[in-house]
């Protein structure tokens, strides 16, 4: 790593407000000696947790170094069956398109789901330092270079890939190669390079050959083109391979003897381990992200989905008489700095503001304990403000479409729907929230550890069919003390 780039990159880090000084200090430390593998596809979270740092503040640092050139951002697609990374995105419109990616190993579909199958990771910009990483020499590097260190294969699972494999050739761009199987009795011959996500079933054959067999294979930017001799067919027997290379980058080809319908069945029942990591939705759902990629260009049909997303509206009760009762300019310096108050609550609980409305926020949360959370937060902070500022809060978790508002992120749906008519039933300074949101694992018991209780109720919510099942959140007693205001206030 050149040191002086290096310093360069860090130092640029000081006009980004939302760096914090000291992750900063450490990263500074830490990165000059971490091997090329180590700034490959770093996972913010497990970076977090194996050096000590605060979690938040380490994804803040690294999004920062994303617009600063010291790292890149990519949102990689994975397999939820190998943990195959199927595509790398460089953008999230990259993303965009087919509900559905193949997997060409699991012979499975996999959806784009921003919520589980994406994986949003930082890679150290090769302007810093050119990363050595011989991604296709052998198996162990080709596994490490195309398959997500987040993902702990199911020991069946596992076991099972393991006694299909029957070999692996490393190709490098425009070279020829071959491998010989002598004894080939599996009656199922797949090859597949998951790196350009090709594969192909070579047609097997009854009986056994007594002579050796040739298997042409030449990949390109078509896929891969397979020939047999004597053929038309392989048969049990000696097989020997030769593989061509015909594209700009190596690739590393795998044999198997795959079963796909035992395959399938183990990955039915199969429990693989995953470590957490920073998510697509995680990552659209964060402040310091929002704030830095504005400028990012969205496809203007952008349009992804998410199965789960936490929908906070706010509003203030009676703002229109504020303005009549103290003025325009301090109704507006107040109604500023309640915005100003309510995104920090915002940002504390790993939300992050989409847009204001007049008065109106709307924010976004990936987690509904930490919207709940934030909710009542807001509430201490609107009372940091006096008595003047009437609050109204709802909340709706559910599943939301990303789309591009105007060049912005922005979320459309049911979803969004509903949280707006549950915050219409808040009064001043009341918190309200769906059934949905409230039946989340640990709603309820996050909402007792904050000294609050809620009462059910059914509404009749505008375009919503029916009545709804909604939750009025209310404190457990009085409040006995004040609130702790920030400086802000």
């Amino acid at each position: 790593m050149t040191a002086d780039r290096l310093d360069q990159k860090l130092a640029a880090l000081a006009a980004f407000p939302q760096a914090d000084e000291a992750v900063v200090a450490r990263m500074g430390e830490l990165l000059p000696g971490l091997d090329d593998r180590s700034v490959r596809r770093v996972n913010p979270l497990r970076f977090a947790s194996e050096h000590g740092l605060p979690e938040d503040k380490v994804v803040d640092f690294f999004l920062c170094a994303t617009r600063a050139g010291l790292f890149d951002l990519s949102w990689n697609l994975t397999c939820p069956a190998c943990g195959g990374i199927l595509n790398r995105n460089g953008s999230l419109d990259e993303l965009s398109g087919p509900e559905m990616e193949h997997c060409v190993l699991c012979d499975i579909d996999v959806q784009k789901s921003l919520d589980d199958h994406v994986e949003t990771s930082f890679t150290l910009s090769q302007a810093v330092r050119e990363l050595d990483i011989q991604a296709h020499t052998d198996l162990q590097s080709y596994l490490a270079a195309h398959f997500s260190g987040n993902v702990t294969l199911d020991p069946e699972l596992w076991a099972y890939v393991s006694s299909v494999l029957r070999g692996y050739l490393g190709l490098g761009p425009g070279e020829e190669r071959e491998v010989l199987f002598a004894d080939w009795s599996e009656p199922r011959f797949r090859v597949v390079s998951i790196a350009v996500h090709e594969a192909v079933s070579v047609p097997m054959g009854a009986g056994r050959a007594e002579a050796e067999q040739t298997l042409r294979l030449s990949l390109s930017r078509r896929g891969f083109e397979a020939s047999v001799s004597p053929g038309p067919e392989l048969l049990p027997g000696p097989v020997r391979v030769i593989a061509r290379n015909l594209l700009d980058d190596p690739v590393g080809l795998s044999f198997f003897a795959v079963d796909y319908t035992r395959l399938h069945e183990i990955i039915a029942r199969a429990r693989n381990t995953v470590r957490p990591f920073l998510t697509g939705k995680s990552l659209l759902t964060n402040q310091t992200f929002r704030e830095l990629f504005r400028v990012q260009t969205l496809a203007p049909n952008l349009n992804l989905n998410m199965r789960s997303l936490t929908v906070l509206f706010t509003d203030l009760k009676d703002s229109t008489a504020l303005y009549e009762k103290i003025g325009d300019v301090a109704a507006y310096s107040l109604i500023q700095k309640h915005f100003d108050a309510l995104a920090r609550v915002v940002r504390q609980h790993r939300g992050s503001v989409v847009k204001t409305m007049g008065d109106a926020v709307m924010a976004a949360f990936s987690d509904p304990t930490e919207a709940l959370r934030a909710a009542i937060g807001m509430l201490d902070a609107a009372a940091c403000l006096g008595q003047q500022v009437g609050l109204k809060i709802g909340l709706h978790e559910g599943p939301a479409l990303v789309i591009n508002n105007v060049g912005s992120l922005d979320y459309f749906g049911q979803t969004v729907n509903v949280a707006a008519r549950v915050q219409g039933l808040a009064g001043s300074g009341e918190v309200w929230a769906s059934g949905g949101l409230m039946s989340w694992p640990g709603a309820a018991q996050a909402l007792s550890a904050l000294g609050w209780t809620s009462q059910e109720h059914q509404a009749t919510l505008k375009g919503v069919g029916g009545t709804t099942t909604v939750f009025q959140l209310l404190p457990q007693a009085a409040r006995t003390q004040e609130p702790l205001c920030p400086e802000y206030s």
